[in-house]
């Protein structure tokens, strides 16, 4: 089986050569998540326990990163490319994919079931049961907001970074007006 890439731009199928695994030698079976950098250029994938970092254009492998707890639940650049975020464990990593060290994060080991970056890149959120926190990328602060409702399972913001929307396994959608900090409940 070959792992597939859409290029977007384009609209062509791409693949990788079924080889894959051999460029990538230590790959569990089961790519759980694929993330691309906003220049298109590089493509993570994870697996149970590594994040592998693809040349995208050239549909080659260029490293990995092994991380320090399993299982690894979600990856995502943020808007620059320059930082890569994992969730393993529920615990919150921030890498820097040129070179696959940890970086030194206000958000790094904390709890964490779900993140997002702003458009900008200017705050990164994450989530975890009854407590959103909200991080300044320049200077690291965290703002700290009480968030009752079930777990976030996903988040995303909106495109002008003033709205953060929380999916939650309770299948609400929770709306956070960020400047405001308010919280509006969509229900099914």
């Amino acid at each position: 089986m070959r792992t597939r890439i859409f290029e977007l731009a384009a609209a062509c199928l791409l693949a990788f050569p079924a080889s894959a695994q051999q460029i990538a030698p230590g790959a569990t079976p089961g790519v759980r998540g694929v993330t691309l950098s906003a220049d298109g250029l590089t493509l993570a994938s994870v697996d149970k326990r590594t994040i592998r970092l693809w040349d995208a254009a050239r549909l080659t492998f260029k490293t990995s990163i092994k991380t320090p707890e399993t299982p690894i639940e979600s990856v995502l650049f943020s808007p620059n490319g320059q930082q890569l975020l994992s969730i393993s464990s529920h615990t919150v990593h921030v890498w820097d994919p040129a070179s696959g060290r940890e970086l030194d994060s206000p958000a790094s080991s904390r709890r964490a079931a779900a993140a997002a970056f702003s458009p900008d890149g200017r705050m990164l959120a994450t989530a975890i049961k009854g407590t959103l926190h909200l991080y300044d990328a320049g200077t690291g602060q965290a703002t700290t907001l009480r968030d009752d409702g079930a777990e976030a399972t996903s988040m995303v913001f909106s495109p002008d970074g003033a709205y953060l929307f929380l999916g939650s396994s309770d299948y609400t959608v929770r709306v956070w007006d960020v400047r405001g900090q308010r919280r509006f409940v969509l229900s099914r």
